[in-house]
């Protein structure tokens, strides 16, 4: 995948995920431990053989920047592999990033120093596990000049997707950005195919494209709401269906789909309780909160070793007792 440079887009401000996204950028929000968010999005260009990752933070980019620089530094640009971060600089004009499309545009000197015949733009938010040299290999086999990889979801969900239209060849017919009454899949009426946000793209052809959206005033500068939806009538553009390489079958998207696995929650804080949840108590008009108890009960375990540790810690007190003792009646001991 030489041949390919991937533009990670590193999400927005993240208001529902408040407070995690108060001091970082969505993607840079803590997820299992040590990893972020980006991480998942990360892995999956590493094992498609993608080694060519400009990730563009739209937002409070120190967090992410450190955390890339700590813990994916291990690739070698003499060998033409780096995950190098750029943030806002208004190269172009004064303003900041107005769309995705824009934040791409923001970023056409960078991207044109790296050759490359095609783009693979992806979210820095979703969690996920995908192998893009599949879809990249199908853009290309098709001849296409745009692909868009989705899955199906719910359609109590469509306000939250790009909805596409295919024919019986996958070649997108119609797309509305988050419409909310998209066309049903004809073998599902319950569901709609829904853009995941990831895009291949034909390198020269999109940077042309961004070009004239960029002079368009009347323009969102979005690939969801502006560049995609131009080229349905004049180009060939392709969709990708997502599939779950273990199984085989595609993938349902929607709460538990590809987008973000972590839900909105409310945190109620204090200086002795942080709940997750709140409960109502049937005898009180007003909800209740669960505490969150930092403390664990002890196993029978941890009892013991804390018993042991007591005992070795009194006789390893008593050992230096008497040895001070002894040492003071050491003849020895007046000279010192």
């Amino acid at each position: 995948m030489r041949n390919v440079l991937t533009l990670i887009l590193a999400g927005g401000k993240g208001t529902r995920l408040d407070p995690l996204t108060r001091e970082r950028a969505k993607p840079a929000v803590p997820f299992g431990g040590a990893y972020r968010i980006l991480d998942f999005t990360l892995s999956n260009c590493l094992n498609s053989d993608l080694r060519r990752v400009l990730v563009l933070p739209l937002y409070r980019a120190a967090s992410l920047d450190r955390h890339i620089h700590l813990g994916w530094g291990f690739l070698h640009r003499e060998l033409d592999e780096l995950i190098e971060v750029l943030p806002p600089q208004q190269r172009i004009d004064e303003q900041w990033h107005q769309g995705t499309a824009d934040a791409v545009y923001q970023n056409i000197y960078t991207i044109e120093q790296h050759p490359a015949d095609y783009l693979l733009i992806l979210s820095g938010d979703h969690i996920y596990k995908m192998d893009y040299a599949d879809m990249i290999r199908r853009h290309i086999e098709a001849n296409a000049v745009a692909t868009i990889a989705c899955l199906p979801v719910e359609l109590q969900y469509s306000d939250q997707f790009g909805a596409l239209q295919v024919d019986d060849k996958m070649r997108v017919t119609g797309f509305l950005e988050k419409s909310p009454k998209p066309t049903p899949m004809p073998d599902d009426p319950s569901r709609f195919l829904a853009s995941m946000g990831i895009y291949v793209f034909n390198r020269d052809f999109l940077l042309d494209r961004l070009c004239d959206d960029a002079t368009d005033r009347d323009s969102s500068h979005d690939f969801g709401k502006d560049i995609i939806p131009q080229l349905i009538d004049s180009h060939p553009v392709l969709a990708h269906p997502f599939r779950d390489r273990n199984t085989g079958r595609p993938t349902t998207g929607g709460t538990s789909g590809h987008s973000m696995l972590i839900t909105k929650r409310t945190w109620t804080s204090s200086r002795s309780t942080r709940s997750l949840t709140s409960m109502t108590d049937p005898g009180q008009s007003t909800p209740t909160t669960r505490p969150c108890h930092r403390r664990r009960r002890s196993s029978p375990i941890s009892t013991q070793r804390n018993r042991e540790s007591d005992r070795l810690s009194t006789v390893s007190s008593a050992w230096s007792r008497s040895f001070r003792e002894a040492e003071s009646n050491t003849p020895f001991s007046a000279g010192r």
